[in-house]
Parts: C-alpha cells; structure tokens; sequence
C-alpha cells in the first residue's frame, strides 16, 4: 500500500510564500542589488555574483533554514545594510527575496544583463 503524503502545516508554507513570492519592490534601495547564485556553500551560506562581477558569501534568514533551497543560476535579492563588505570569506549579505517569476522582475529598471558562462 502507497504511503500517503502529507502536506506541510501552514505556517511553513506562509513562510516560504513570502520569501519567494514578493513583488519587486519600484525603487531598490542603495544597499540592495539583485544576484545569481554560484554555489550552495554548506548550511545556510550560498555564494553569489553580483552585477558588477564581485562575488559575495551571503545568507539565509534564520527563519527560512531547512524551509527553502536555492538552487544554482538563481537569482535572488541581496541587502548588504549592516555586513562588513564579506572581505576574507565573511559573510556580506543576507538573501531578502529568492526571484521566481523573473519576467516581472525584468521588467523593472534595476534589473541587470548577466551573461552565463
């Protein structure tokens, strides 16, 4: 006999709907950019590429561990207010928004051209 799947409780799907369906916001602040991820880096840190090329060790919301990852070639949305820069392999940053629906964000005048390599 199949077991049966459950379907997980709803504050965890809340949580995952508000990280992962946010609109993008008009104006982006200064301290806010939009990066694609390079690599899953262990627990709750992932590399990622900014616009201008700098990479930059960011993470995870402590309320969004073990609820979301993010996959490679991802783009998400990057606050950098009250990091250090991330020199040294410190972390620079903390992932506000995973970007799904990039057709709505590019829509957008922040959004910039990355090129795969």
């Amino acid at each position: 006999m199949p077991r049966r799947r459950h379907r997980p409780p709803p504050t965890l799907l809340t949580t995952l709907d508000t990280l992962t369906t946010t609109p993008p916001p008009a104006p982006l602040p200064e301290t806010q950019f939009i990066a694609r991820v390079l690599e899953n880096t262990g627990k709750h840190l992932y590399r990622v590429e900014s616009p201008n090329g700098l990479e930059l060790l960011v993470e995870l919301p402590k309320m969004y561990r073990s609820v979301v990852w993010v996959r490679r070639n991802r783009f998400v949305l990057v606050d950098t207010e009250g990091f250090g820069g991330g020199e040294g392999g410190k972390v620079g940053g903390e992932i506000k928004v995973v970007v799904r629906g990039e057709k709505g964000w590019m829509g957008m005048g922040y959004w910039q051209v990355f090129i795969f390599s």
